[in-house]
């Protein structure tokens, strides 16, 4: 007997698509959404294929729980920033970064966008986030997790390398160790060395360090403006306010000398914090990184410059432009 051989036909069910979660900018915050995955893409990032998929009305879930029934047009995988620049000429850049972006990406894309190549002085640009109280962006934070907001202004603070000027300088004093160490060999008046840059505004520290000398007023610290005689002493010469660091002296343009601060002595560090503000100019030593106080307030606006001046037999100093601000 031979079987009746019937042909089934049954419904061959197609596996369900799976799903990627996609992280997205709203008018109403961060949320997620979720997307069929193409391929093996398992980025957070909204693709152009991805984002085809995304109906014309979507649910979005927001970061605070809440849910959204919300416009194509609305729903985006990036976010438009503006930063604006406090050094030299202020400007602000509009920069568009995706939401998963980390702060040090947005770095990338704002010295992209710096068409004068301003930015690239800096040795290092803090991005800081202005509302409620100021917070610095940490680089590896994400756009995401920050939660900022379309269109807000980042202040980017940039901080600048500097060494010391072998073109401005006494003729008795070299340089030496990628023009960070100045020298002074012979037994001759007082003589000056700058630094490669003038400061006009923000707060700055750097520090230097006693590596060489023989008596105690053989070393002054400060700052200067461009007019500052090389070859005469800083209380004589012109616009200069600095620290006899081995005498616990100070003085400044106009001032008698007076007693400031502590007997510095060799393998000590001289910190300078020279400060702007709308309403003063101030200057600040610190040995070893203790305060000894405000030396100098109410300074005229100008540019001013790190200056060390050296006087008697050998005199050897060291300058850190990396020196971190003391707490």
């Amino acid at each position: 007997v031979h079987g009746i051989v019937k042909e089934m036909s049954e419904e061959v069910k197609k596996p369900e698509a799976k799903k990627v979660r996609k992280h997205v900018h709203t008018p109403y915050g961060y949320g997620y959404i979720d997307v069929d995955a193409i391929g093996n893409d398992t980025s957070q990032t909204l693709h152009e294929a991805e984002k085809a998929q995304i109906k014309e009305m979507s649910i979005v879930i927001l970061k605070s729980g809440a849910k959204a029934e919300l416009e194509k047009s609305l729903i985006h995988s990036f976010v438009r920033l503006k930063v604006k620049t406090l050094n030299s000429t202020r400007k602000i850049y509009d920069v568009e970064v995706e939401v998963t972006d980390t702060i040090d990406r947005l770095k990338e894309k704002l010295l992209a966008a710096d068409s004068d190549k301003e930015l690239c002085q800096y040795k290092q640009i803090k991005l800081i986030y202005p509302l409620g109280s100021l917070k610095i962006l940490q680089g590896s934070s994400k756009i995401y997790d920050l939660e900022i907001s379309q269109d807000i202004i980042i202040v980017a603070m940039g901080i600048k390398n500097f060494c010391w000027n072998p073109s401005q300088k006494g003729n008795d004093i070299s340089v030496e160790n990628n023009n960070m160490t100045a020298v002074k060999n012979k037994e001759q008046d007082h003589e000056t060395i700058f630094a490669t840059i003038g400061l006009s505004q923000g707060k700055c520290y750097w520090e230097i360090t006693i590596n060489a000398l023989v008596e105690n007023e053989d070393l002054i610290v400060g700052i200067a403006t461009k007019d500052m005689d090389l070859y005469a002493h800083p209380a004589d010469g012109g616009p200069y306010w600095g620290y006899l660091c081995c005498a616990g002296k100070k003085f400044g343009l106009g001032e008698d000398i007076s007693n400031y601060g502590d007997m510095c002595t060799i393998n000590d560090k001289i910190g300078v914090l020279l400060e702007f503000s709308k309403d003063d100019i101030k200057v600040t030593f610190y040995r070893n990184q203790k305060s000894l106080g405000v030396a100098f307030s109410g300074l005229p606006v100008d540019t001013y410059y790190p200056v060390a001046t050296m006087y008697y037999g050998v005199v050897k100093v060291t300058l850190n432009s990396n020196a971190p601000i003391p707490i």
